[in-house]
């Protein structure tokens, strides 16, 4: 196996503070599920080491019990090998796992043949397609805990990236028993979808011609959510931190606030929005930014948990009490406890729920039956800590 250029738990030193340890899934699926994003972005390469069972499970916080199951699962998915007096290792990327490639291979009759036009599409893998798995969107593990729970244990995932406004010649769909499409929208994959009449489903997009199937989030209740609590609280100049301007949650995040605020008669401080990336030092730089004003906001709402806990130390810096001087509300519900000073007011999107219902929704295409109504929009939910 060739070495890694880094320490093994370097890239595990996140895992701790992402771990839903209450109301979430099993905390072994949750490792593993971390583990194959890791993959998946690139920040662990095949023949990467993992950490030793017990060591993994002190930067994890989980028990040692945990990590074996988790390791034992993506071992049988073909994703690790576990060598006897070696160690495990980064074996395969999620694509290309014997477990997916073999099922797909048995559908399309098992001697590497073109699958027949009458194919069984109940046996053949799940499509989840990205722009990028590399960009720092912080949710996708949530999102395929959802899809996971969603298609249960019919359909193996097999995960693609393809950018907007790209060829198709990459996505295997005669292959695929049906494709769950991440935003933002690919039209000309939602158009051949059509053409070959094979299941699809939007997740976080919606297209008003009668054929897609969609999810979405709520972006505008959440907003009005989290400022009508600020403005509860005596919070007058509410500002805001984005991801960055070409993602596509940032309008509806930005056409949220300013309808929160127009409904709740509140001005817009100074400066109202910094654009940054869902990151921790994202966070921190915009909210000196913010802080910096003439007049500064006496709240602000992130557009990620990692922004928020990064607008957390910012807010220190400054000699800010918080939520006195300064409240924070994050978004996401992806931090556990104790991994910052307070516990922050965090918006709930559900995605682990966009991610059940879209794959429920393509599971029951799939089935032939249809699913009503076309568009599914998952409820907000405002979780209040110490922060607000």
């Amino acid at each position: 196996m060739s070495e890694s250029k880094s320490q093994p738990g370097q890239p595990f030193s996140d895992v701790a503070g992402r771990l839903i340890r209450q109301g979430g899934p099993p905390l072994y699926r949750q490792v593993g599920d971390i583990i194959r994003e890791k993959v998946m972005r690139r920040e662990l390469a095949i023949g990467d080491p993992l950490p030793p069972y017990r060591d993994l499970g002190k930067i994890c916080d989980v028990s040692e019990i945990t990590v074996r199951r988790a390791i034992a699962d993506l071992v049988a998915e073909g994703l690790l090998v576990s060598q006897r007096g070696s160690g495990t290792y980064i074996l395969k990327s999620p694509s290309e796992s014997p477990a997916i490639r073999n099922r797909s291979r048995k559908a399309a009759g098992g001697d590497g043949e073109s699958a027949e036009s009458d194919i069984d599409r109940s046996t053949l893998p799940v499509g989840i397609v990205v722009t990028s798995l590399t960009d720092g969107y912080p949710f996708m593990s949530q999102v395929i805990h959802g899809v996971r729970q969603g298609l249960g244990e019919a359909h193996a995932l097999q995960f693609f990236e393809q950018p907007p406004f790209t060829s198709l010649t990459s996505l295997p769909l005669d292959r695929l028993a049906g494709v769950l499409i991440h935003s933002p929208v690919n039209l000309q994959l939602v158009v051949r979808c059509q053409q070959l009449g094979l299941p699809y489903v939007l997740m976080h997009n919606d297209l008003s011609d009668s054929f897609s199937h969609c999810t979405l989030i709520d972006y505008a209740q959440a907003m009005l959510l989290a400022i009508s609590h600020l403005n509860d609280r005596g919070r007058k100049r509410i500002a805001m931190v984005t991801a960055a301007t070409n993602r596509f949650s940032t309008p509806k995040m930005m056409a949220g606030y300013w309808m929160a605020l127009t409904h709740l008669g509140l001005d817009a401080p100074s400066l109202p929005i910094v654009h940054g990336g869902y990151g921790e030092d994202h966070g921190y730089e915009s909210t000196h930014q913010l802080l910096e004003q003439p007049t500064p906001p006496d709240a602000i709402v992130y557009a990620s948990d990692y922004q928020a806990r990064g607008g957390l130390r910012a807010a220190g810096e400054r000699n800010m009490r918080v939520p006195d001087d300064l409240a924070i509300i994050g978004s996401g519900n992806i931090l556990g406890t104790n991994v910052t000073p307070i516990e922050i007011t965090t918006i709930d999107p559900h995605y682990d729920r966009i991610g059940k219902t879209g794959a429920t929704v393509l599971r029951q295409l799939i089935e032939g039956k249809q699913s009503e109504p076309f568009c599914h929009v998952v409820a907000p939910e405002l979780i209040v800590k110490q922060s607000s």
